[in-house]
């Protein structure tokens, strides 16, 4: 057991690090996370805006509002931390003039002296200017059209049309964002260096590990949902399926195994090798395919199973779901087995005879064991330590590929509600599912040491 334990102990790094880039990845994906909350709560993102709006509320609850890592590196005319900006608008709009090597302090000057100009854009237009209601309307929409552009060159273009029908210039409001443009592009930046900005505990990563911690990721943006609850769901399917997988595939790859190696070149070995390289070589998808089209239906073959797209009780425990559905498990099962059988009873037949011939088993036969004798007590053990090692990397991957078996087979399990968040945007389910699958590789490859140091003696516990 302390093998066990330190083996986790070692992985636990990489499991922090797994951590540190789904996270960096689901704040880089496309989409607001916040007007995702605001479209299933019935409000229209488009009409939120301001530091007051419901977006602003939300998006400072969640806490986006705070910087996202203990630590930032950043050039030096970046603010430090710009995601205090709530307001949505505004926030892209000093990112891109960032971008643009822009000073911070010159691209807020300028959007305030924006907003001035174009929220007291009627009180700017005097009576000399009301009297001509086309030109009033036409010199109120050419301010009000400053919202939209963010372009330092293009507003200075603005102004000097504006300045044409109306002296705008004049004003207190026009000449600030006169002047806060012109700045803007004359102090760009040409040099500049990094620096390093400690931002503490109060971060994004931060909270969002101390939720994953105890397996909150947060609501689905599809249905609102826990995303913890989906997961729990899904992953009763997806672990019957492996444990089937596992159980069926080792019951009978290793007595084939065995029996083709001992005996070799005879009509059951190259009927098995035969038949293993066929559904070894055979795509997946392909035979879950074939399965379907001719087990499912009486129109191309025998309507021997159910429907696979129909799953008639979804709910209730491990052995509950595997009861009630057992019918409907068993091409999806079949599936998987096949190709794990034909990869299986080859590694068992090539290790079997590897042991076959090896002393200590010329030896026990020597001393009058009988070859079932020496089979169970010495050749069987050693072939369990390759194949522990292949099972141990079996289950990660088994979770990973149940995708393509889930989606034909219509499974509600991790793959197939991993594939409809990709495609939903769902971003949330997504990096959930990726940590819990993590979490499961890393302890499937610990209990994988951990046996093949109880089955190999000559490997010590303090390796």
């Amino acid at each position: 057991m302390n093998y066990f334990v330190h083996r986790i102990w070692l992985m636990i790094p990489i499991v922090w690090l797994v951590t540190v880039i789904a996270f960096f990845m689901s704040r880089s994906v496309p989409g607001d996370p916040v007007d995702a909350l605001l479209q299933l709560r019935g409000i229209t993102p488009d009409r939120q805006t301001g530091e007051h709006s419901e977006y602003a509320r939300i998006y400072e609850k969640e806490g986006y509002n705070l910087p996202l890592f203990y630590f930032s590196v950043l050039p030096h005319f970046h603010p430090v931390n710009i995601h205090a900006i709530s307001d949505k608008t505004q926030r892209h709009a000093v990112q891109a003039l960032l971008k643009q090597k822009y000073h911070y302090h010159d691209i807020e000057r300028f959007l305030d002296a924006k907003a001035a100009l174009t929220d007291k854009s009627n009180n700017l237009l005097n009576d000399s200017v009301t009297a001509n209601s086309p030109q009033r309307d036409s010199v109120k929409y050419m301010v009000d059209g400053l919202r939209f552009k963010f372009n330092p060159a293009e507003i200075l273009h603005s102004l000097d049309e504006i300045q044409k029908k109306y002296p705008v210039k004049d004003s207190r409001e026009g000449r600030a964002l006169y002047e806060s443009a012109s700045d803007l592009l004359n102090h760009k930046v040409g040099f500049y260096y990094p620096v390093i900005h400690w931002h503490g505990f109060s971060n994004q990563y931060h909270q969002w590990l101390s939720r994953a911690v105890r397996l909150d990721f947060g609501k689905s943006v599809r249905d609102g949902l826990p995303v913890s609850q989906k997961i729990n769901q899904a992953l009763k399917w997806t672990l019957i399926l492996v444990i089937l997988n596992l159980l069926v595939s080792l019951l009978i790859s290793i007595p084939v195994g065995i029996y083709s190696g001992r005996h070799a070149n005879g009509w059951f070995d190259k009927t098995t090798s035969f038949l293993s390289l066929v559904f070894y070589s055979m795509p997946v998808f392909w035979l879950a395919s074939l399965l379907i089209t001719y087990f499912t239906t009486s129109e191309y073959g025998m309507k021997i199973f159910p429907i696979t797209s129909i799953y008639p009780n979804s709910g209730g425990s491990f052995i509950q779901i595997l009861i009630h559905n057992a019918t409907f498990l068993i091409l999806p099962v079949l599936c998987l087995v096949l190709n794990d059988i034909a990869y299986l009873s080859k590694l068992v037949r090539s290790n079997y005879m590897k042991e076959k011939d090896s002393l200590y088993a010329f030896f026990a036969l020597a001393k009058g064991l009988t070859p079932l004798q020496v089979d169970r007590r010495h050749i069987f053990s050693n072939i369990l330590i390759p194949l522990i090692t292949v099972i141990a990397g079996s289950i990660p991957s088994a979770l990973a590929g149940s995708l393509v078996i889930e989606v034909i087979f219509n499974i509600p399990g991790m793959g197939r509600l991993m594939h409809g968040s990709i495609f939903g945007n769902d971003w949330n389910v997504v990096f959930g599912v990726l940590i819990i699958l993590s979490v499961i590789t890393v302890i499937s490859l610990a209990a994988g040491d951990w046996l093949y140091q109880k089955f190999n003696p000559k490997i010590k516990a303090s390796e």
